[in-house]
């Protein structure tokens, strides 16, 4: 494998100014993939408590909540990525946006290393992936989760870099639906803090 090189005649000056850098708006870094095989049987969750962890504590919560704070801005620009890998668009159409559905859709996809994890998106909750509590590990789900976090993140600057229309969403968008489940959860007291598990999606051969 070669390295290359690059040579200048003499010591090229140092320009002074550290510009702030953004890559235009990408689909694919959420490293989703087409699933064809079969989905695992089981539950699907967005968080799941494991020993004595409770949700308003939990890292997959902070990351959560960035999402959240942003998502109602680029949501049809993240779509295109998603629905592609999800089946929902076919993959040789070409679309800058795709607009969450009014009913929930979900489907399987393969994420990092191949596991398989279910995404839903609705114009009520957003875009949301959904873990298989049984098989993935929690260290899984919260790095997957610090992603999808920090490339909506990224996506929302870049439409401000780029001079991209944002999303405006008519009626109440996800945040309001995230922020009804903060309230729920609060409601409920640290004495339970959580359900067992959070946006639970069950897959069975019924």
């Amino acid at each position: 494998m070669w390295t290359p090189v690059y040579f200048a005649p003499r010591t090229l000056p140092d320009p002074g100014v550290t510009l702030p850098f953004r890559p235009p708006v990408r689909t694919d870094a959420l490293f989703l993939d087409v699933h064809d095989g079969e989905t695992p049987m089981g539950d699907y969750a967005m968080w799941w408590r494991e020993d004595n962890a409770s949700f308003p504590e939990a890292e997959a919560r902070a990351s959560l909540d960035r999402v959240y704070a942003v998502l109602d801005r680029v949501a049809s620009y993240a779509m295109v990525g998603v629905a592609r890998a999800a089946g929902w668009i076919p993959p040789d159409v070409q679309a800058a946006r795709v607009a969450l559905p009014d009913d929930l859709a979900v489907g399987a996809v393969r994420g990092p290393e191949g596991r398989v994890l279910l995404v839903s998106a609705s114009a009520e909750k957003g875009i949301r992936f959904h873990f298989h509590t049984e098989t993935t590990p929690p260290a899984y789900r919260d790095r997957y989760l610090r992603v999808v976090a920090s490339y909506f993140e990224g996506m929302a600057g870049s439409l401000a870099d780029y001079g991209l229309e944002p999303d405006a969403p008519e009626g109440s968008p996800p945040s309001a639906w995230w922020s009804a489940v903060q309230a729920s959860l609060q409601s409920m007291g640290s004495e339970h803090g959580a359900p067992q598990k959070l946006g639970l999606i069950p897959v069975n051969d019924a």
